[in-house]
């Protein structure tokens, strides 16, 4: 799944809820110190987080200001401060054919917010009127005079069921031609995608949904990496969630360099399939120290010549 959104409100700075749209390739945060740009970072982390899970706490985390107030007016563990919108991979739709029974429409998204409880909550969401354009192609309805009067300007399934029954009978008077029968489908079809639209996922579907939503790696500085790393050990690690300091790291450069997924579009949590293939092909690609922008007027700590490792094997430029 790609994050394509990503709603925050009531955490900390963040009183009104801000939306900001994320690129599929790379969103950059601008901004002055204390502006907000890590709580927008550590919201998202929160979300599903693959390492170092922190939870919300109203007493930290509400903003302080409007505490006293908003308890004496609603249920605070039930607010989410973060939210977040997933639009489809093909390997999701896939997957979601298999948790809800019927394959999702284009135009299907996911959305996924952590509450102050600790809950988390997802959601397949569709449009009726997607919804619909995918019926009609199934089910053969081509005329555009029948689809008008299907969709009319109703707002449900079952107003939409309703108009396709009657529009059936208006144009079939008692007989069974293949234009009737494609509309007397249309009633069966949209009881099927019903959960792309009501939302009404049971239990056992949600939980399905959150194992396939994306997790979120969070760390605040880029610790110097080594000249050499043994990378099967590295993977083992990862495999039995055993981080050293620096892993979390290394385990972002695949994806950057193109040999798994993107940081930005949310990490999944490293497998055991993540191991040798992605990781090794790390190691043959070169990469470089970044450095945080305060970094920038800090004093160079002086290294002698002697100190200074040959040109050859710095590999941390």
């Amino acid at each position: 799944m790609l994050v394509t959104s990503v709603e925050i409100e009531a955490f900390r700075n963040i009183t009104n809820k801000q939306t900001m749209a994320v690129d599929p390739q790379v969103t950059c945060l601008i901004g002055k110190n204390e502006s907000g740009k890590t709580t927008i970072l550590k919201a998202l982390h929160r979300l599903n987080p693959a390492n170092n899970a922190d939870d919300f706490h109203v007493t930290t985390d509400y903003p302080r200001r409007h505490l006293s107030r908003d308890r004496r007016s609603k249920n605070l563990d039930k607010v989410a401060p973060v939210t977040a919108m997933f639009a489809l991979e093909d390997a999701d739709v896939d997957a979601l054919e298999d948790v809800v029974g019927v394959r999702p429409p284009a135009g299907t998204y996911v959305k996924a917010s952590r509450l102050y409880d600790g809950s988390l909550r997802a959601e397949v969401y569709c449009t009726l009127g997607d919804i619909l354009s995918h019926v009609f192609e199934e089910a053969g309805v081509d005329n555009t005079d029948d689809r008008e009067a299907i969709a009319g300007d109703h707002t449900s399934i079952e107003a939409v069921s309703a108009a396709a029954k009657a529009r059936a009978r208006e144009v079939g008077a008692g007989k069974k031609t293949a234009r009737v029968k494609a509309i007397e489908k249309i009633p069966v079809e949209l009881d099927r995608h019903k959960q792309y639209v009501e939302e009404n996922l049971d239990d056992e579907q949600h939980e399905q949904l959150i194992e396939l939503l994306p997790r979120f790696f969070y760390f605040s500085t880029y610790e110097l990496l080594p000249g050499e790393c043994d990378l099967h050990a590295l993977a083992e690690r990862a495999k039995a969630k055993q981080w050293k300091r620096g892993d979390e790291t290394m385990m972002s450069l695949p994806g950057r360099g193109g040999a798994g997924r993107l940081p930005g579009r949310g990490l999944r949590q490293p497998q055991a399939e993540l191991q040798a293939a992605s990781l090794l092909e790390a190691e043959r690609r070169p990469y470089r120290r970044l450095r945080h922008r305060s970094d920038r007027h800090a004093p160079r700590p002086q290294r002698s010549a002697a100190a200074t490792p040959p040109a050859s094997q710095d590999r941390a430029a």
